[in-house]
């Protein structure tokens, strides 16, 4: 482990109120990464953003979710909220450098190993390094992975797969997991987000419809269990996609767009937060 990890893992180690954010790693720009903690039960839940820097409404939805927390936090949800995972991406609006962000992680059913590298063998970049601490340290039941969509026809919340370590679909867990990306759906709808990708018209769905190339993403590796020393279960992950890419603050904002972005943060603090944990997968 790198020294980075370590802290973070002591960090991790005793619980902290929101309001007093955890720097978790410093970027080549000099950039904190943070993490707001909200301990308020055993239910362990992990929420980020701005995995890609130019999905500034991600970010933005983050944000306000760490605002509906600090006022009432979820009772019996420990909950772990990383608002901008690449801020020096963010604060120029860039998608992702020569890395591609989110599929930067080790292969499926593995740990990231000494070296430090990828599945395709690339270096993991710093701030996906502190996820991985974050997650081996926190040890999430699910994750909620915040994104934003120029494809309005692909905006919606989903649920990846659950592989076991050889790569065999397990039904129980993605069952779970799509009822709760679909239960999501229609709670953010019924506040005014736009999901057209969910289809909540009889023909539900809640498989994200873009491609997966290029390396492993967080949704690839998370809902795999890992075995042997340090290994841990198969982690629930869901996508949010948000319509756009525009922060309810732009000057080209529409003018419902901080009642659509709100809705996402209200469905994620009502009915991603409080639920109980997935049955564990080995």
């Amino acid at each position: 482990m790198t020294a980075a990890e370590v802290r973070i893992a002591d960090l991790l180690a005793e619980p902290w109120r929101g309001r007093h954010p955890a720097p978790l790693v410093a970027t080549e720009g000099g950039r904190p990464v943070v993490m707001h903690r909200f301990p308020d039960g055993p239910t362990r839940r992990l929420v980020i953003a701005g995995v890609h820097g130019s999905e500034r409404s991600g970010v933005e939805v983050a944000e306000r979710l760490i605002a509906l927390l600090e006022e009432a936090p979820c009772q019996g949800t420990d909950t772990l909220v990383i608002a901008n995972l690449f801020p020096d991406n963010t604060a120029i609006g860039l998608r992702e450098g020569d890395t591609p962000t989110n599929r930067n992680f080790p292969p499926q059913g593995r740990l990231l190993d000494g070296d430090g590298l990828d599945a395709l063998g690339r270096p993991v970049l710093a701030e996906n390094r502190a996820l991985l601490a974050v997650i081996a340290a926190f040890r999430p039941d699910r994750i909620a992975s915040i994104h934003a969509t120029v494809f309005p026809e692909r905006a919606g919340i989903f649920a990846d797969p659950h592989v076991d370590a050889d790569g065999r679909l397990d039904r129980v867990a993605t069952a779970a997991d799509a009822a709760l990306a679909l239960d999501l759906a229609r709670h953010a709808a019924a506040r005014g987000a736009r999901v057209p990708g969910n289809t909540l018209n009889g023909a539900d769905t809640s498989l994200w419809s873009g491609d997966v190339a290029d390396g492993v993403s967080l949704g690839s590796w998370g809902p795999c269990p890992v075995r042997g020393p340090g290994g841990r279960p198969s982690i629930g992950v869901i996508t949010v996609e948000i319509d756009g890419l525009v922060r309810s603050i732009d000057a080209d904002a529409p003018p419902d767009r901080t009642q659509e972005l709100n809705a996402f943060a209200y469905a994620l603090s009502e009915r991603f937060l409080p639920l109980p944990p997935l049955p564990v997968m080995e």
